[in-house]
């Protein structure tokens, strides 16, 4: 970066040629008897103009020298460029500004009576400072545009290098001689690294598959156990079902027979059979309905336990589903895990061989 510009180091109000200073309030303004106020104020007004717009181009070209030291740091930046253009476009109309100014000053005061003399002095020390701000300004542009291109160069060639470094390793190429060896270990230690935390998610993800296919194992088992329980039980309630209805007909044969006896029967035997069948009535219907109620509760029972086999089934069905789907995932996890072993060994073993 170049110096400091000649605006920035004096006040907006003094310009600078050299080692000596020429206070704004130098230039040929001066009243005298012979100028009219109205001249006097008119002349002020624009020497007002003059410092402000003096001010304004020290302070653009402080921006300016800021904007430069940031494109210096980020030489791809394209907005920082944009805004050292603005800003060098504001420069330029300021200054187009001031020389209108110098020119209407030039213009009042050559009205004044006695001061042409002054004014052809002091003009030529106005118009030194500005090209001394002018000059200056366009080699601190040149300087900035120069390191620019210096630093993009740089970067994209440092770009190119690193390009051309990955394609020739994922290629398998040798690798030119200029790059370091460290470069190469700090790219293989980061791959290492990703590969190591990658297997290690891998086993703990084997980890929770294997607890996981343990608590399935443990729930199927139960599941075959209860199936096989409920059916032991079933067998067992339909030969007590068999037995109820064996009794259920046997009772029924034994009513319908004494029911015909009754109707066949005669006389003081035929009252007796039939009084002692009133008598026995009672216990046979109350019999009856004992049986009725069982085999009610049989078949209420039998329906529940073809449920729970239903469901026991169902369950067992889905626990070897997702059985077999733990295996084949755990499968493709080893399978992967080995290629990527396979790959991570064939290619640093023959990388660093």
């Amino acid at each position: 970066m170049s110096d400091y510009m000649l605006a920035e180091n004096v006040p907006a109000n003094r310009l600078c040629v050299g080692h000596g200073e020429f206070p704004s309030d130098s230039l040929p303004v001066q009243e005298t008897p012979l100028v009219s106020r109205k001249t006097s104020d008119h002349v002020d007004i624009l020497r007002e103009q003059f410092n402000i717009l003096s001010g304004e181009v020290a302070l653009h070209q402080s921006v300016l020298k800021r904007l430069s030291e940031e494109a210096g740091k980020n030489a791809m930046n394209e907005q920082i460029e944009m805004e050292m253009k603005v800003v060098n476009d504001e420069v330029k109309l300021n200054k187009q500004k001031i020389a209108s100014l110098e020119r209407r000053i030039s213009n009042s005061m050559s009205d004044s009576r006695g001061m042409h003399d002054n004014l052809e002095l002091s003009l030529p020390y106005i118009e030194i400072p500005e090209q001394l701000n002018e000059k200056a300004f366009q080699l601190e542009a040149s300087e900035c545009q120069e390191f620019l291109l210096s630093e993009r160069t740089t970067f994209q060639h440092n770009t190119g290098i690193v390009q051309e470094t990955g394609s020739q390793a994922h290629k398998g190429k040798p690798l030119p001689s200029d790059v370091s060896d460290e470069f190469l270990k700090k790219a293989s230690q980061a791959e290492i690294d990703e590969l190591k935390q990658r297997v290690s998610e891998l086993t703990e993800a084997k980890s929770q598959l294997d607890s996981c296919n343990h608590k399935l194992l443990e729930e199927s088992t139960y599941a075959k156990g209860l199936a096989s329980v409920t059916s032991v039980e079933l067998k067992a309630l339909s030969v007590k079902v068999t037995k109820l209805m064996k009794q259920n007909e046997r009772l029924s044969s034994e009513l319908a027979s004494g029911r015909n006896q009754r109707r066949g029967s005669h006389g003081p035997r035929g009252a007796r059979r039939e009084s002692h069948t009133k008598r026995y009535e009672p216990a046979r219907r109350g019999d009856m309905n004992a049986l009725e109620a069982m085999l009610k509760e049989k078949d209420q029972r039998q329906a529940e336990l073809h449920t729970k086999i239903e469901e026991s089934k169902q369950k067992e069905a889905f626990l070897e589903k997702e059985l077999a789907n733990m295996w084949t995932v755990l499968a493709n996890l080893k399978k992967t895990r080995g290629i990527d072993q396979e790959d991570f060994d064939s290619k640093y073993n023959g990388s660093w061989a």
